[in-house]
């Protein structure tokens, strides 16, 4: 410790000073760098939906009739529901679920156009892939992958992809507003995307509420003729009553679980990458680094 010089702040600004044109040399070499990723990277666009929760959901009439009727919908096995927000948290566990995902991909084979592409051709709106992993000739997947996984990627490995690198779902806790958004290199595919899943979402939980609901009936039929009691008799046709009307209103609503208040559009702009600052950040990594080189190389027999 007794042969540890202090190095004090003249003697650095004097040694950088001096390698001046080394520390200009190897930022310049940075700034270089970082140019030529920034414009090797392609151009990633992102169409997103602002959508809010359908209000006028039918389950409120059920949610309404819960304090008259929740014993008896629970002596006769019926859920009466929550009410719209349970509905759209539903919802977006759906939306982010295998089942869900994989059915969609398997419908829009959407394989090659999600892990293949590697840039979009602005002028002919048309993709490109990566020769190393799709052969576009012979529509064929020719990438060199080590087991478990295979050429063709599973619709596994095709749910991870998209769900780490294409899809973002947000919502307000504050407002219930929800913002789900696709990225892709080409934004008409990006669009297609979005529109594709939010129609498919609420058509899927639509089904599935008017199936359960359907199932509900013939249940409660099925029980009120086994009862001769007037008052359960009473209560079974109200609850057939509102089912009846859930059935009805399902049916006829769109969005059902929820509403689209911003469309998503094919976007003119890229989203990423912001070439600017990789350029700036490789210039400040360059620099930093450089003046880090000079005082190691100037003051290491100091130490």
């Amino acid at each position: 410790m007794e042969n540890v010089k202090v190095i004090d702040i003249q003697e650095v600004i004097v040694a950088l000073w001096r390698k001046k044109l080394m520390i200009a040399t190897i930022t310049s070499l940075f700034i270089v760098l970082s140019v030529c990723i920034a414009l090797i990277l392609p151009n990633i666009y992102q169409s997103k939906a602002l959508l809010a929760p359908n209000s006028e959901d039918s389950s409120r009439g059920l949610a309404g009739m819960s304090g008259q009727l929740g014993g008896i919908a629970a002596l006769a096995g019926v859920n009466l529901g929550s009410g719209p927000t349970d509905k759209v948290s539903l919802a977006l566990e759906v939306l982010k679920s295998r089942d869900f995902l994989f059915n969609y991909f398997k419908d829009k084979d959407l394989a090659k156009d999600i892990i293949a592409a590697k840039g979009w051709e602005r002028s002919t709106n048309s993709l490109i892939y990566d020769e190393i992993i799709f052969d576009v000739k012979t529509n064929s997947w020719v990438r060199e992958v080590s087991a478990p996984y295979k050429p063709k990627p599973s619709f596994q490995e095709l749910y991870d992809y998209f769900i780490e690198n294409n899809i973002l779902i947000n919502r307000d806790e504050e407002t219930g507003f929800v913002t789900i958004a696709v990225n892709h290199y080409s934004p008409y595919i990006a669009k297609e995307i979005v529109t594709d899943l939010i129609s498919r979402l609420n058509k899927v939980i639509q089904l599935q509420e008017l199936e359960e609901a359907e199932k509900t009936i013939q249940f409660l039929e099925s029980e009120l003729e086994t009862t001769n009691v007037a008052e359960m008799r009473s209560m079974f046709y109200q609850l057939i009553e509102q089912q009846y009307r859930t059935v009805m209103l399902t049916k006829v609503k769109v969005d059902y679980v929820l509403k689209i208040i911003d469309s998503p559009i094919i976007t003119e702009r890229k989203h990423k990458p912001s070439r600017g600052v990789i350029v700036v950040v490789g210039a400040l990594l360059g620099f930093f680094l450089s003046c880090i080189l000079v005082l190691f190389l100037t003051f290491r027999n100091r130490f």
